[in-house]
């Protein structure tokens, strides 16, 4: 008699981890990346992955005081370095870690070289960065 358990096995726990998709576009050229937050004990990393690329971009950030610890671009990926010219890479990361924790709400805000949209609820998170070439949006599900 065989008998096999499946308790030792850990459940996932939904809100580990964050999963969602990003389109950029130049108005010539559009790319699909895949964008997740995954949340450790005491800090959180952001990936944005090229699907049969990799990461574009991967940072970790410290939960107490949303500092980034680590960072790392992928700096050989054409498509959407042409945007980061426009701002520092990390700041993109910034931007995308404060619409993470946006919740019920719409916020905007932005300067000359950069506008931003991020609408979260429950179900979702979305969002919208505009630069002077570029316009990069789309969703995290919660």
């Amino acid at each position: 008699m065989l008998v096999c358990s499946c308790s030792s096995i850990p459940k996932h726990q939904a809100d580990s981890s964050l999963i969602g998709k990003l389109f950029a576009s130049n108005g010539d050229e559009a790319i699909a990346l895949n964008l997740s937050l995954h949340r450790k004990l005491d800090r959180d990393i952001i990936q944005i992955k090229k699907p049969f690329y990799g990461n574009v971009f991967r940072a970790e950030i410290d939960q107490k005081n949303n500092q980034i610890t680590h960072f790392r671009s992928h700096s050989s990926f054409n498509g959407l370095s042409k945007f980061a010219s426009d701002m520092e890479a990390e700041e993109i990361i910034k931007v995308f870690y404060r619409c993470f924790k946006i919740l019920d709400q719409e916020q905007s805000w932005g300067n000359e070289i950069l506008k931003v949209s991020c609408l979260g609820s429950q179900e979702k998170i979305s969002l919208k960065l505009t630069s002077s070439a570029w316009t990069v949006y789309g969703f995290l599900n919660r």
